[in-house]
């Protein structure tokens, strides 16, 4: 589990207001879904813990303020692009920290589908410089 500067805010501008840093963290899971029904569970899970989305394209929501966003980052090594709301891999997950840096914790050399590279390449490739560090939670809570 890791603390995150929001990232739509220039790095360390958010320094000295820890209030507006997100708790961030990767999961891996084994499920029989398919992608997009995986995606309408994972989005059921946002509306049962009070997320509620604006009208429009996906980038007019990216800002809007929530309380969980739940990410579909990878899926085995599928390449899925569509008119819809999923996108695997996650369109931006190589350009953030927030998402790199426990990701790499998880599974560091596993390989993106599309870049070719591994998640530790792209953590020590990345230009983002959004403050990532490791929350204060007792570890216990995650075992």
């Amino acid at each position: 589990m890791y603390w995150t500067e929001p990232w739509e805010k220039r790095p360390g501008q958010s320094a000295r207001n820890q209030e507006s840093w997100f708790f961030n963290c990767v999961v891996s899971i084994e499920t029989t879904m398919e992608p997009h029904a995986l995606l309408e569970q994972v989005q059921d899970v946002e509306r049962v813990m009070g997320r509620t989305r604006g009208a429009g394209r996906p980038e007019d929501q990216r800002y809007e303020p929530r309380t969980l966003d739940i990410d579909i980052l990878l899926y085995d090594d599928q390449v899925i692009s569509g008119p819809d709301h999923l996108h695997i891999p996650h369109l931006l997950m190589h350009e953030r920290a927030f998402v790199l840096r426990p990701l790499v914790d998880l599974a560091p050399d596993l390989e993106h589908p599309v870049l070719y590279q591994t998640i530790r390449e792209l953590l020590e490739s990345l230009a983002d410089e959004h403050e990532v560090r490791p929350s204060d939670l007792p570890a216990r809570w995650f075992e």
